[in-house]
């Protein structure tokens, strides 16, 4: 892992909104579970969706975990340097071609010079209060989804939102603003990479079938 001073991770830590106070620190193991949750954690409440065995097969098969992504390109947004770090080295791992951006404003300019296959979005982007006082626009992750509707060639990409933020509050907005998926941050990655494969899968069918 890349060095990371204390500070960094303080200060590029999960935030509950945009601007004002400062982030909180953040693991690891806050954005995606790779190990044992501690019992009095609270980000580690989200109860596991079951997903199809067939896709457990696969992500469990080394083989077919490097196939997985193979020839799909995903974006990640988000405005955490290690958020971006982790989800990008366990995308790697199992095939895809990962580019990032850490602002709203990156996120559809990468989309279009990139041409990807899917896009995994965080909600809340921090701004300095000037910024945010300045902006006509409040910037988060349903910003970005309204934003890639605009544009014909984005509008068919998949998103999938990733949040610490509570699902009562976050998770029916996302869906209703277009995301095919929302989970909560901490991010079991077998359950990410089986929804990440339906997405791509009923999103190439109808071109396919065209």
């Amino acid at each position: 892992m890349p060095h990371v001073s204390r500070f960094t991770l303080e200060w590029h830590g999960s935030r509950s909104k945009a601007g004002g106070e400062k982030p909180k620190s953040l693991r690891m193991d806050h954005v995606l579970k790779s190990v044992e949750p501690e019992p009095k954690d609270p980000h580690w409440q989200k109860e596991i969706k079951p997903f199809r065995p067939e896709e457990a097969s696969v992500l469990n098969n080394s083989e077919g975990a490097a196939q997985v992504g193979q020839r799909h390109k995903v974006l990640v947004v988000d405005d955490n340097p290690i958020a971006l770090w982790v989800f990008e080295r366990k995308l790697r791992s199992k095939g895809f071609t990962v580019v990032t951006a850490k602002d709203p404003g990156a996120a559809t300019r990468v989309a279009r010079q990139e041409q990807v296959d899917l896009i995994i979005l965080d909600v809340n982007f921090w701004m300095s209060d000037d910024v945010e006082a300045n902006s006509r626009i409040r910037w988060d992750g349903f910003t970005v989804m309204q934003w890639l509707r605009r544009f014909p060639e984005l509008a068919h990409i998949p998103v999938i939102v990733v949040s610490a933020d509570e699902p009562a509050r976050c998770e029916k907005k996302a869906l209703a603003a277009g995301a095919v998926a929302y989970y909560q941050k901490p991010v079991d990655c077998n359950e990410l990479i089986a929804a990440m494969i339906r997405a791509l899968e009923k999103n190439l069918a109808p071109r396919s079938a065209a």
